[in-house]
Formats: structure tokens, C-alpha cells, sequence
């Protein structure tokens, strides 16, 4: 699990630099300024960032999201999966909502949680190796063998190559 866990962290940081354009009266400043401490690993001063940010817009999801983010990299996963509920509350179109959620689910051993999360991601989004890729160990964590090879070659078609490097080992 910890593979995955640190492979998050980074994909996080991946999806910091995607600001939603549905920025419904939010104070940017904060949430601009909160990104760019989560992205210099100042989780704590994030939060606070983003905290002020939610009391200007106690309504947008991404500042649950960004905010979940922050606290699963303070290892506070029961509140980042409370946030990242709000946020698909506000907004259940988001496959990186349903992805982090996934992944801190997965942190936690609840396999079943984080599948149900992760099948949700690659409906929304079908094309995201990433995707795919945590799906298919969460499947192995399941016994769900087929269905993870199925989900390693799909990732390693959509350009992993940790799902490469997987499959390679498989055929050794």
C-alpha cells in the first residue's frame, strides 16, 4: 500500500496545478496561495489558507478538495475523506474526487471503499493510466486477479510504466 501512497502525494501535487475555471466568488488569492504551499509541502499553512478560503466560499469544492489534499499529507485521512465527500457532494462529475478518496480509503486498508471510489474515477474519466493503475492494485488487494491484469495492460497502454514494469515481471 505504501507504493501507491507515495505515488499519490505526487499526483496530488499534479492535480494542484489544475484550478477549476467554476470559481463561484472564491477568494483565489487563498486558494492560489494555499496550492502553492501544498505544492512547497506546507501542508499546515495550506490549511489555514484554505480554511479562510471556505469561509469566503463555503460552497466550492475544490477548496474541500485541496483541502483534503493538505490533511491526507498530514496523514489526517478520516478528515480528508470527509472533505473530499463534501467536495463530491458539490460536485460528483470530479474523478480526482473520487480518485483521492480512493487512495486514502486504500491508505486505510478499506479495499472495498476505495474500489467503489476508483470504479467511479475511471467511469468519469476513462483515459487516466493513474487511474487504471491504482485500480489494478486495489483489485490484486481484493483478489481480483483478472480483473487487475485487465487494469495493468489498460494502464500500461495508456503509457504507466509501472503498470509495464509490472506486466514484464509477470511474464518473466
Amino acid at each position: 500500500m505504501k507504493n501507491f501512497v507515495i505515488r499519490i502525494f505526487i499526483l496530488g501535487i499534479l492535480f494542484s496545478f489544475q484550478l477549476n475555471s467554476f470559481s463561484i466568488n472564491i477568494n483565489t488569492n487563498s486558494l492560489e496561495i494555499a496550492i502553492e504551499k501544498i505544492q512547497n509541502n506546507n501542508f499546515r499553512g495550506a490549511l489555514n489558507d484554505l480554511n479562510m478560503a471556505l469561509t469566503d466560499s463555503p460552497n466550492n469544492p475544490e477548496i474541500y478538495y485541496y483541502r483534503a489534499v493538505a490533511l491526507f499529507n498530514l496523514k489526517k485521512n478520516d478528515q480528508a475523506i470527509e472533505d473530499l465527500s463534501v467536495a463530491l457532494a458539490l460536485n460528483h462529475k470530479s474523478a480526482k474526487y473520487y480518485y483521492l478518496r480512493a487512495v486514502a480509503y486504500a491508505d486505510q486498508e478499506d479495499m472495498k471503499l476505495a474500489y467503489r471510489d476508483v470504479v467511479k474515477a475511471v467511469e468519469i474519466e476513462e483515459n487516466n493510466a493513474d487511474f487504471y493503475l491504482l485500480k489494478a492494485e486495489i483489485e490484486m488487494a481484493l483478489d481480483y486477479t483478472m480483473n487487475a491484469i485487465q487494469d495493468f495492460e489498460k494502464a500500461a497502454r495508456l503509457g504507466s510504466l509501472e503498470a509495464k514494469d509490472f506486466l514484464k515481471k509477470q511474464h518473466s
